[in-house]
């Protein structure tokens, strides 16, 4: 047990950490899993379509806003999370801005979609969606998530009970995921098509209205046990680039990073890169939606049983298994030819992910532990907001990689059959980029130790 957190609780008047959190409080805090990516979800799949299909705006114009999104999240990451362990109030450090962000995200998500009459010039629409696009993503939609992550560090101190937390999040970020490709495209056609404005303000409304009450459970049904910043501790005083200079000292950082950032590539490069494969490949794009679907349901299932199996097992051995699952699946692409093989390959995915998201993300409440005992300064909304960070940036290289692919295997829009040389490299380009980064995670993941309560130093 750490030494830091008996202190802690013994200030506080509770003798051990091993508080166990009751069903609706994990509950409530996979809302906040839900809430993020829903609204993630949301504009990746849909908001290029809008701007260009309703809007009217070129495609070229929306590469630029991606690219200052990106930058500005740089930022926006670091200052949320550490504005948030300064913060002081009645409901904690994480929990207001969990709130507050999360209203306001619902609200932005629904200006996203709005295409207000008032825009008659193109130069007039592009700067609307810039300042509404910069505020929904950069910024309200890191306020709920960076602060969501620092959250499961603070409720318990209990290892067993973060992982638990961290499956149900990942629970909460799939059914997120399912409500998104299950609902969207069906609101729209019903209130009007995709060439009327009406039937995306419908969809946005609503999945506005979701977003502002799943983050108004997730804050009120939580609490936050473990002070995150007493005006004794070193770091109340220290500013952010202090924290990040001691941040960098920690070897466990990188790779823990490592871990989630080969991840989080191999995640979005394959979500990508299947929709290709099966319509050119296996020549069935009325497949996509069963797969996906089934892929979706099986990993949000699969969330579930990673507590009972994390207690059994470790975060690490847990991981192993992922990559496995994930790998086999992978190097089935080389022979599937038809429905089932496809359908196996999604079942194998969906357990992988289901097992590899939560099991990662709980090793960065254990970091957090480290960095404490390695450095005597106490941040979690810091590493959070590091994990955070790599995991857009890596969602951003996956995207890069697929579009990549598809240029280097031949890929033409225009031909509705793809010739042989293209549709070898696909398998290949599917099979191997992901596998390559899973076994640069693999690698990762035998460097770190995992302890009895914290993850122990890198292997010599």
């Amino acid at each position: 047990m750490s030494a830091f957190f008996k202190q802690i609780l013994r200030k506080r008047g509770r003798s051990d950490i091993n508080f166990k959190v009751s069903i609706s409080e994990k509950l409530s805090y996979g809302m906040c899993g839900l809430s993020y990516e829903l609204a993630f979800i949301t504009l990746s799949t849909y908001f290029t379509l809008f701007c260009t299909n309703i809007m009217g705006i070129a495609a070229g114009a929306l590469t630029s806003l991606f690219l200052i999104s990106n930058c500005v999240d740089a930022v926006t990451d670091v200052v949320i999370t550490n504005a948030a362990d300064k913060a002081k109030s009645k409901m904690g450090h994480y929990r207001p801005w969990i709130l507050i962000c999360g209203a306001c995200l619902g609200i932005m998500l629904f200006l996203d979609f709005l295409n207000p009459s008032f825009l008659k010039t193109d130069m007039h629409k592009l700067i609307y969606i810039y300042i509404v696009y910069l505020l929904t993503f950069p910024v309200f939609a890191t306020g709920v998530m960076c602060p969501s992550y620092a959250l499961g560090t603070v409720i318990t101190g209990n290892k067993n009970e973060r992982r638990c937390l961290s499956s149900v999040r990942a629970v909460g970020e799939t059914a997120g995921d399912i409500l998104c490709n299950s609902l969207a495209m069906g609101i729209i056609l019903m209130f009007g098509g995709i060439g009327s404005v009406y039937g995306w303000r419908v969809m946005g409304a609503l999945f506005g209205a979701v977003i502002i009450l799943s983050s108004f459970l997730g804050s009120t049904g939580t609490r936050e046990r473990i002070n995150a910043c007493r005006t004794d501790k070193p770091e109340a005083n220290m500013s952010v680039f202090q924290k990040i200079i001691h941040l960098k000292k920690v070897k466990e950082v990188y790779i823990v990073i490592g871990i989630i950032a080969f991840i989080s590539i191999e995640n979005p490069f394959s979500a990508s890169f299947f929709s290709y494969f099966c319509i050119y490949n296996l020549g069935h794009e009325e497949w996509l939606s069963i797969l996906f679907t089934v892929c979706l349901i099986i990993q949000a299932v699969t969330n579930m049983t990673v507590p009972g199996l994390g207690k059994r097992l470790g975060n690490r051995r847990l991981l192993y298994l992922a990559i496995i699952l994930l790998l086999t699946g992978y190097l089935m692409t080389f022979w599937v030819k038809g429905f089932y093989g496809a359908l196996l390959m999604m079942i194998l995915r969906g357990m992988g992910h289901g097992i590899a998201f939560p099991s990662m993300y709980a090793f960065v409440p254990e970091l957090t532990d480290t960095v404490k005992e390695k450095t005597d300064v106490y941040m979690p909304g810091l590493c959070s907001a590091a994990v955070s960070f790599a995991v857009k940036v890596a969602n951003g290289v996956g995207m890069s990689l697929a579009t990549a692919a598809l240029a280097l295997a031949g890929f033409s829009a225009s031909l509705m059959q793809q010739t042989v040389e293209t549709q070898i490299l696909f398998r290949i380009f599917y099979a191997v980029i992901p596998a390559a980064c899973l076994t640069a995670a693999f690698i990762c993941t035998f460097l770190l130790k995992e302890g009895s309560s914290n993850i122990r130093s890198v292997s010599k």
